[in-house]
């Protein structure tokens, strides 16, 4: 089976309370961190809307999670997270779908 792809909204801390400086761009590989959670989880952002995404603004990403089997449990719709760089965190996120790679490669939604 494909690995699925989440859906997210996301807010990014304005610069001043993260210190990220650089927008947020698809491709890019991101750490997630879930409450109660001591690792952070890599995801890699497949598309971002508004692309570029800069500090102090909100959007919605589509992303694997790179670890699937351990997370799938644990990411079901309604899961909030943080979005980090290492252990600095400069923004959130409550995921809002799971999608099949089939529908995210073809544009529709689940």
């Amino acid at each position: 089976m494909a690995q699925p792809h989440i859906r997210a909204t996301i807010s990014l801390l304005p610069t001043e309370a993260s210190g990220r400086t650089s927008p947020l761009v698809p491709l890019c590989r991101p750490l997630i961190h879930l409450e109660g959670d001591p690792v952070r989880w890599s995801i890699h952002i497949v598309s971002l809307s508004p692309s570029p995404l800069y500090p102090g603004q909100e959007g919605e990403i589509t992303a694997s999670v790179l670890s699937w089997h351990e997370l799938e449990s644990r990411l079901p719709v309604g899961t909030r997270f943080e979005i980090c760089e290492g252990y600095r965190c400069f923004g959130y996120g409550e995921v809002t779908a799971i999608e099949s790679s089939q529908a995210v490669a073809s544009g529709a939604k689940k």
